[in-house]
């Protein structure tokens, strides 16, 4: 049994500790409030990812109306084309009984384009052998809606809200750079597009799509605009979309000296028995070393239509910080070889846009 001395001196011993619990205890429960915060922060982020990924499941295939099984269907559409201060309109037209048999026209001002896929062949009747920059927006911009709908699940990096005309959109960019950001709506339609420029050179996309019309299970917007960060702006209007059970007769009939390629849905790169000059050999390399020096320092992008042999056929520049030689520009262009496009084993013209 303790003595009273000892108990007086444990007594002092534990009114010394008080202060030191006291204040242990109120931090436990000042860091208790602000743990609690961030756990619930986590579980938010948690949900709206989680959200996100339903909605992007939503729209996975919803705006693909040129999908195997899709009914086939008709779409009229008027287009107002804008460079700078200068405007024009023009028409298109898709005609569309499966991915391997439909029409499509398109026009511009002193410009027509009439693509017709059948029988495994793709025919183009064109204006001349060219596909302006503004054509070739405009055909890209219809893939744009037809895959906006992402086909395979991404890793998402991060969600945000944004506002767009009079709703409230779930905006999701992903971990791969190379997929544009999505903004979708609670229906599943992607209502814009944006692809965000790494560096103040790249060129800004951004789509938006709006007053969306029924076609079987899948929607299609009847608005439709593109943006380009070359001061394109491309506006279309689709006047007239349904599904048809057949096409009027004369809709596949053959324009006069149509182009006649081989059509496939995949064309892929080819191998070597038909690639035969390397990728990007030069044939007169000094002149060619010349070029590529000016492009790199001048940081321009160029649009270029690649010809069945990897050939540069025709090059346009969309900008550049300093007006570029037309002779380093032709003889980039003329010593130039890209990779040849192939369906079977024919290759097949194509374009692409290009930044230094």
């Amino acid at each position: 049994m303790l003595t009273y001395a000892e108990n007086m001196a444990r007594l002092n011993e534990l009114r010394s500790f008080s202060p030191l619990l006291c204040a242990f205890a109120f931090a436990a429960l000042a860091l208790a409030p602000a743990a609690s915060a961030k756990d619930n922060k986590k579980q938010d982020k948690k949900a709206e990812k989680a959200a996100a990924e339903a909605l992007l499941e939503k729209s996975r295939g919803l705006s693909n109306i040129e999908e195997q099984g899709s009914p086939p269907f008709a779409l009229n559409a008027k287009i107002h084309y804008q460079v700078g201060p200068q405007s024009a309109d023009g028409q298109a037209q898709i005609i569309w009984l499966a991915p391997n048999h439909y029409r499509e026209a398109l026009s511009a001002p002193n410009y027509f384009y009439t693509e017709i896929v059948r029988d495994g062949y793709r025919y183009l009747a064109r204006t001349n052998n060219e596909m302006p920059l503004m054509i070739y927006e405009l055909e890209r911009t219809f893939q744009r809606v037809l895959n906006a709908g992402l086909p395979q699940k991404e890793k998402i990096k991060s969600v945000d809200k944004a506002q767009l005309r009079d709703e409230l959109l779930t905006c999701v960019t992903f971990a791969d750079k190379s997929l544009f950001e999505r903004c979708i709506s609670d229906d599943g339609d992607v209502a814009s597009m944006e692809h965000h420029a790494p560096t103040p050179d790249t060129l800004r996309e951004r789509y938006e799509f709006n007053n969306f019309a029924a076609l079987g299970t899948k929607r299609f917007p009847r608005n439709i605009v593109f943006r380009g960060g070359d001061d394109h702006v491309l506006q279309i209007d689709v006047q007239q979309f349904g599904p048809i059970k057949e096409a009027p007769e004369d809709t596949f009939n053959l324009p006069p000296d149509a182009m006649k390629e081989t059509w496939c849905a995949q064309p892929k790169t080819a191998g070597p028995d038909l690639q035969k000059e390397p990728f990007s050999l030069a044939l007169d390399l000094s002149p060619m070393m010349n070029a590529e020096r000016a492009l790199v320092a001048y940081h321009p992008a160029l649009y270029v239509v690649i010809g069945s042999n990897g050939h540069v056929r025709t090059g346009t520049v969309i900008r550049s910080s300093r007006p570029l030689d037309n002779n380093e520009l032709k003889h980039w262009m003329s010593n130039m070889r890209f990779p040849i496009l192939q369906c079977g084993h024919d290759g097949i013209e194509y374009q692409m846009e290009l930044q230094f």
